[in-house]
């Protein structure tokens, strides 16, 4: 029973995080891909800065497909993912909250149109915690329940006639009222989505929230970042990026050392460009670039002022038949960019940074 009291703030502060972040989901559908919240303390000065940002991605169907809340420097600090099954039913989800390496697990399930079961999973597969979610006719949470070793209490959300969240509050089990805050919708788009909300406890405003909302899929917000979170992380330098011709893949090389760089990989799924992978055979790389199959990667190791090239290509699934290009063109340079299947353009150190254009064939680059 101490155990479950002790994890009670934890469990409501992040459930309650996602009631208030999951708002009007069906009044996104099919027009909003992407929203960024800031959060800003009351009163705001021309000079403050948020502390406090709230990231959403959705899919081309509009569907949640993941949320981030990130600090006042840009680093997040909670990912939470959503799962689906074949139906786009949500079946489960993945977080990570600060500090974590690895991935926490949810289970999701439906007992009824009304009823919604979220459990948390230990690594045994055991449910510690578990939220039933009573749904309106809108599909929209009116009021959940959490569950440890026992019933802890509820959370009661009531919402606007266009659908937002209007007021949400904690009530324990004698009756007991914790964390009641109401929200008070101040500015509005062309498209009746909100801009500006204040958030209200006990009579004073506490917060302004300012909210970005894009409709297009190009995923890039009003400071210029592309995929804040996901693909412009923040945590490290983001050097070469590139696409395949049809534009499902995105390669990209991240690094704190610029000559000892990591590849990584994003495919495009349901319209969004979903996690970024580290590609493990490529090891540390100096950069690099993509096929326009995205069926091979051509890339360059420096050691020293040697900047060898090398290919790599994809059977199977799997990153294989990684050749030294250099060792048998005995040719040098990086920074590559893919013109056609065989054909590339790159640059030459050695050569006063002349830009080269090269053909790849039989396990060889021939430079022109």
């Amino acid at each position: 029973m101490e155990k479950g009291l002790l994890f009670l703030p934890m469990i409501l502060c992040f459930t309650c995080s996602c009631h208030e972040m999951i708002q009007n989901v069906e009044h996104l559908r099919d027009t909003i891909s992407y929203e960024k919240v800031s959060y800003f303390k009351h009163p705001v000065l021309a000079s403050d800065k948020p502390f406090r940002y709230r990231l959403t991605y959705y899919y081309e169907n509009g569907e949640p497909h993941r949320w981030m809340e990130l600090d006042d420097s840009g680093r997040v600090i909670t990912d939470y993912i959503y799962e689906y099954d074949s139906s786009w039913t949500q079946t489960g989800a993945r977080y990570r909250e600060e500090s974590a390496v690895e991935f926490s697990i949810e289970k999701v399930r439906f007992e009824s149109d009304s009823t919604k079961i979220t459990e948390w999973i230990d690594s045994t597969g055991r449910v510690y915690y578990k939220m039933i979610d009573n749904l309106n006719a809108d599909g929209k949470t009116y009021r959940a329940s959490f569950i440890g070793d026992k019933l802890h209490g509820y959370d009661s959300t009531f919402y606007t006639e266009e659908g937002f969240v209007k007021r949400i509050f904690f009530t324990n089990t004698k009756g007991k009222t914790y964390n009641d805050r109401s929200f008070n919708y101040d500015s509005l788009n062309q498209n009746g989505d909100w801009t500006i909300r204040t958030k209200v406890m006990a009579d004073t405003i506490r917060e302004i929230h300012e909210r970005e909302v894009y409709y297009d899929n190009w995923f890039i917000t009003g400071n210029g970042k592309f995929y804040e979170g996901i693909l412009s992380t923040g945590e490290l330098s983001e050097n070469v990026i590139n696409f395949s011709m049809d534009e499902s893949i995105v390669f990209l090389t991240r690094t704190s050392n610029w000559t000892e760089q990591t590849a990584f990989i994003a495919y495009n799924k349901s319209g969004v460009f979903t996690e970024a992978t580290p590609i493990r055979e490529l090891g540390d790389i100096y950069n690099g670039a993509i096929s326009p199959k995205g069926d091979k990667i051509i890339f360059s190791v420096k050691d020293q002022d040697n900047e060898d090239i090398w290919l790599i290509k994809k059977k199977d699934g799997q990153w294989s038949d990684k050749m030294n290009l250099t060792k048998s063109s005995h040719l040098q340079g990086g920074y590559f960019y893919w013109f056609s299947d065989t054909e590339i353009y790159f640059y030459q150190n050695k050569n006063n940074g002349d830009i080269f254009v090269g053909e790849i064939d039989d396990g060889k680059v021939n430079g022109y």
